[in-house]
Order: C-alpha cells, then structure tokens, then sequence
C-alpha cells in the first residue's frame, strides 16, 4: 500500500554567525498605541507577545484600553482592555490592527504564526459578548481565550476555556499535527479542567486544529504554580517551564517549599503524561520564564532571580537574569548570572548557531554586566558564548521606562523586539497620549555588521510550503548574491542523511520541490532538518515526516 508522507514545518531558522564583535544598531522604531495604556507586559512575565513573519514582517498581540491614534474598534468601555493585534511590515508600517474582546477586560499574552499564514492568539478573558463566546461561570473570573485569524486579521474561530475559578493562558504555539497547545495556570478542577492539585496549578491543554479539546493537564502540588512557557521538542513531547511553592504530588523533589517561588520544570510526553520534573533555584525567589531546546537535545532556561545561594552563583544584587544549560533530562551543565546592584528580568533567550545564546529582558542597573543606563529601566540584549560568557550586551530606551518582551531574528536579516515604553526621547519617538501611559514600542535592529560575517546577508526567508501537504514539499529561499547552494537531509543529531541539491544559483529568490515518496528515501516518522548552505552559512528549517 502507498505510504503518504505528510510534512509539517515548525520554524526554526538558524543563522550561522562566524564572528561577534559589534552590538544591533537601530534600523527603525515605532510607538504604538492611542491616549490611554496599550502595552504587551502585565506583571512583568511576558515573553511570546510577538513573531517574525514569514513576509519580513512582525505580528504583536497585546492589550489596549484606547480607541483612538493608532487603535480603532474597541469594546466596551474605556476603562476595560481589548486583545490588541498589530501587523507590521518590513518596514514598520502597520498593515492591519484589530481590536479583540467585549464588554470587560482581555489581555494577549502569546502569538504565533500558523502553517496556512494566519495567526493564533491565546490570553485572558471576563467577557462573554462581542468577539468572545462560551465564557464559563460569571465574568467575575477569567477564561483562558483562544482566537484564530486569517492573514488578514478576521476571527475564524474562537474559543473560552476554564471552569468556575480562574483560568489563565500565557503561551501557544502550533504542533506538528496541525493542532495547538497552550499553556497557562487554573484554580479550578470543573468545566474544562479535570482536577486541581492545590490553590494554583499549571495547566497545559491540547487543541485540535479548530479548537476542540483533545486533552489537558492539570500539573502542581498542594501549593501554588505559575506555568509561563513551553517548548515541543524533537521527540513531539512538551517541556513547560515556570514556578512553584509546592513539594508533593507532582513536584518530585524542591529543596524550598513554601512561600518562596522556585523555577520549575516539567517534560510531558505527546499525551500530556509526566516523564521528569526538576527545581531550580535558591532560598529567595526565582522565576522560569523561558525554555529553548537546544541542537544537541537540551536545553537552555532564562529565569530571574534574587536568590543568591544553592544553584544560584553570582548574582550581582537585587534580582539578575540566570541562564541555565541543561542536558536532555534537567541536570544542570553549567549556570551564570546576568545584572547589576539594581534588577533585572529575562524574558526570552535563543541559542545561536555558535553555539552561544541571545538573552532579551530589561535592566534597572547601570553597573556590573550592564554597561550603560539610559532610563529608569531599559531593554537589555547580552549576547553570550557557548558557555555563557558575555560577549556583548547592550541597552535600548528613552529616560522614562522601557520592557521588552523578547528579541527573535527577523526572516530578512536582522532582529525585532517588541516592549513597552513611557518615553518620547533617546531611542524612542512618537509617544501617544501622556508618558504615564505606556505604548507599544516595536524596534527593528540592524544586522551585526561590525567584522561579522552574517547569514542573513547573503540567504534568507526560507519556507516549507503548502503545509501540511502530502506529496511534494517546495522549498523557498532568497540568495543576496551568486552562490553554490547545497541542500541536504539532516536527522535530529546533525548527521546528513540525503543530499538534494547540490549547484551553483544566481541572486533572487529560488524554489525547489522535494517528493519524499518519488525519492525512495524510506524516512520513517521523525523530525529531520532541511539545511541549505552556501560556501559560508547555512539556514535550516526543522521538519517533521509523519507516516500515514
């Protein structure tokens, strides 16, 4: 019988960097927003408010209280927020901008670009009219609120999940089934929710492709847990990260109970069962806001900290980022400490093709690791080597305050990082409405043009389209100049399994048709990386064979 290879493309572009020694300059910036708040950061532990798209551009979901400036239809009152939705060109103009909600308040926490090109949104939720629909007991709680939308910005579906208490939901991404996951925090144990572990637990939740729930988790101990992110590994199973207090039922193992926050790990297996969790940190507070995996299958976890003893070694003073290398079960590798005598958060981090990381957060600080201070606090980039040395840090803001959400590689050469602003002045302009009022602030960074040699350069924009199909994968990209292009094959461990091209390409862009079936290659199921390469870099896009 004819086997069907159905190929899901999950982005993960690598960018190859032979040599760092300058810092991202600013390309352009843009304040967004109207008279009153629009901003992407409540309670200062948001990291997935934004995307690179795959057109240049950048999607942002946050949440807004005005109506006027670069804001219209908003609902409800003044004093209650909408999901704000702002899509950028490469350029920084806003092509479209919805406003999402009804008549009480929602908050966007996460955005993703999905396979067919449209977007899916996950946040909190009080209302149950207008745009949101099926909110469960009275909307004197919240509901974690799912949205989809087309390229353009029209809802597709909607919908509201939780019980009678709080239900939250900070972070989604799509799998490579076609369906999604998010991740956020319940208190109740009816409704959608199975069962409550104690007064705040993480709940994980798998979607179908409209919305349907498949499975979901409610994971803690008898105290409280705030989960704030996840990544999908190469196995298709789910590490989700953040805090707890507790040390019973699901918490193997916490050497500081009680009402100081420890970071905590959880590795869950495509159905949601628990396959290991670890604890993190010191006797003081500590947060896990962001996990990566990394090329060799572990993982890398930016967390903030103010504790100073047990795994914490060298904080500078108040709180500092901690940057984690794990291996592939949560044992530590090795850890540093990232701040001055002032504060510091984290908020996202990448691993790069040098093997070091980019860590995105904000810094109160003006000394220790942080060269500089602009304002009262700033958006903060380190850039580290493989084993967490700096290699350069720089700040970004005006003279009020400024916090990014996270910093990821545009896909035509550069970064984006999207934050929030008080300012007008500096790094900063065109402030709507009073600098109590904080906007959205979107920056475009250049390159690192100085005695660096970069991918983005010379190749970019790489694609895997239609997804998901179920013959022929046609492989996109862009050449800057004349190049010998090879393209092969690679299983998860870097190991080179088919070459597919192999030729020299004139500058513009190029498409190449790849039938797994026609090619006898006889993949079984996993996940395998498309890697283009010229003399000098490489990009590559992970994939995923499933056999049908």
């Amino acid at each position: 019988m004819a086997m069907k290879i159905t190929l899901l493309a999950i982005a993960f572009n690598i960018i190859s960097i032979l040599k760092v020694t300058g810092q991202p300059t600013i390309q352009w910036q843009v304040s967004l927003g109207g008279s009153l708040v629009d901003q992407i950061d409540q309670g200062n532990v948001i990291n997935n408010n934004m995307a690179a798209t795959v057109d240049g551009g950048v999607i942002i979901a946050g949440h807004s209280f005005s109506n006027d400036g670069d804001v219209t239809g908003h609902h409800g009152l003044s004093g209650t927020s909408d999901y704000w939705v702002v899509k950028l060109d490469s350029s920084g103009s806003i092509e479209w901008q919805k406003s999402l909600g009804g008549s009480f308040d929602e908050v966007a926490k996460s955005v993703f670009q999905t396979q067919d090109g449209g977007y899916i949104i996950c946040g909190d939720s009080y209302s149950d009219d207008g745009d949101v629909s099926g909110h469960h007991d009275s909307t004197n709680t919240t509901d974690a609120w799912v949205v989809k939308l087309d390229a353009i910005g029209n809802i597709e579906w909607e919908h509201s999940y939780g019980g009678s208490d709080f239900e939250t939901a900070s972070h989604i991404e799509q799998t490579t089934d076609g369906g999604y996951v998010f991740t956020g925090d319940s208190r109740s144990s009816d409704g959608d929710v199975s069962i409550n572990k104690g007064s705040l637990d993480f709940w994980v939740v798998k979607l179908d492709s409209v919305g349907t729930i498949e499975w979901e988790k409610s994971l803690g101990g008898s105290g409280a847990e705030r989960a704030y992110n996840f990544c999908q590994t190469f196995d298709g199973s789910f590490l989700v990260c953040g805090t707890t207090t507790s040390n019973d039922s699901d918490i193997t193992f916490n050497a500081h109970p009680g009402f100081l926050w420890d970071i905590w790990l959880i590795k869950l297996d495509s159905t949601g069962n628990k396959e290991w969790d670890k604890c993190y940190g010191g006797s003081s507070l500590d947060w896990g806001y962001n996990i990566r995996q990394t090329a060799d299958s572990g993982y890398v976890l930016c967390s903030a900290t103010s504790s100073t003893d047990d795994d914490i070694v060298g904080n500078h003073g108040g709180t500092d980022i901690w940057l984690a290398r794990l291996d592939s079960v949560g044992n530590i590798r090795w850890s540093k400490c990232y701040g001055g005598t002032s504060s510091e958060q984290a908020k996202s981090v990448r691993e790069t093709p040098d093997k070091g990381y980019l860590i995105s957060g904000s810094t109160e600080s003006s000394d220790g690791d942080v060269s500089s201070a602009i304002g009262v606090q700033d958006c903060w980039i380190v850039k580290t080597d493989s084993m967490g040395t700096i290699e350069w840090e720089k700040t970004y803001g005006g003279t009020g305050r400024e916090n990014m959400a996270a910093a990821v590689p545009a896909s035509n050469a550069g970064y984006f990082f999207v934050g929030e602003s008080s300012s007008n002045d500096i790094d900063v302009a065109g402030h709507h409405g009073a600098l109590s009022d904080n906007d959205i602030w979107a920056v475009r960074l250049n390159s690192l043009t100085t005695n660096i040699d970069m991918l983005f350069d010379e190749i970019s924009a790489m694609m895997v389209t239609p997804n998901p199909i179920s013959s022929t994968a046609v492989i996109s990209f862009n050449l800057d100049q004349n190049e010998n292009v090879v393209i092969d094959i690679l299983d998860v461990m870097g190991k080179k399994i088919k070459s597919l091209v192999n030729e020299q390409m004139n500058a513009g862009k190029h498409e190449f048709a790849w039938n797994p079936r026609s090619e006898n290659s006889n993949l079984s199921s996993g996940t395998y990386f498309i890697q283009i390469k010229t003399s000098n870099h490489s990009l590559s896009q992970r994939v995923v064979l499933i056999n049908r």
